[in-house]
């Protein structure tokens, strides 16, 4: 059962707005995942890496790494604050440092972002909060779900029992969506 049609039912009973609700995201749904708050460092690591800085008018490429590498971020609490410092540890390039400015998207078209023990798709961006980086996971609300029912999920569990808790997670992603909007908070 799709997640339209278990809100609809709810919608039915509980309002007749939720329809016109439901039709007003966009398709696919991209959601922003909280992964780390107020690390001192962040390492990441993967192939085919893109390295972005934000600027006014959009992403600056800064840079792109077509072999495996790995980078250290840190997050500058001077008097400039809002910076974030790179250094490539491994890779073709050697350890230069760089100076961007808050959030650094990290990128990779061919697969997977590693961040401490673990995979994340699609993008991770940083954000200085001081001399500290919060990491935020930018991806498809559907690849979100693949990715909880893999690693949440027994495969013992009989199919309806995951069918409920990927509704349910779905539903509060959805709810998340809508808290965070009314209450625009700085990364959703």
């Amino acid at each position: 059962m799709s997640i339209k049609w278990v809100l609809l039912f709810f919608g039915f009973i509980f309002s007749t707005n939720l329809e016109a609700l439901i039709n007003s995201f966009p398709n696919p749904v991209e959601i922003r995942v909280r992964i780390s708050e107020g690390a001192p460092r962040v390492v990441v690591r993967g192939f085919d890496l893109r390295i972005y800085e934000t600027q006014r008018w959009g992403l600056h490429l800064v840079q792109a790494v077509d072999k495996t590498s790995e980078w250290e971020f840190r997050c500058d609490g001077s008097a400039e604050a809002g910076k974030v410092r790179m250094m490539q540890l491994r890779g073709p390039d050697g350890s230069r440092v760089h100076e961007l400015k808050s959030p650094v998207s990290i990128q990779t078209p061919v697969g997977f972002l590693h961040f401490g023990e673990h995979p994340y798709r699609n993008e991770l961006k940083i954000f200085s909060s001081g001399i500290l980086c919060d990491v935020v996971n930018d991806l498809e609300l559907e690849k979100y779900l693949d990715g909880l029912v893999n690693a949440e999920f027994s495969s013992q569990w009989n199919e309806e029992a995951i069918a409920a808790q990927v509704i349910v997670a779905r539903t509060y992603a959805y709810y998340q969506i809508l808290e965070n909007k009314k209450n625009r908070t700085s990364y959703f």
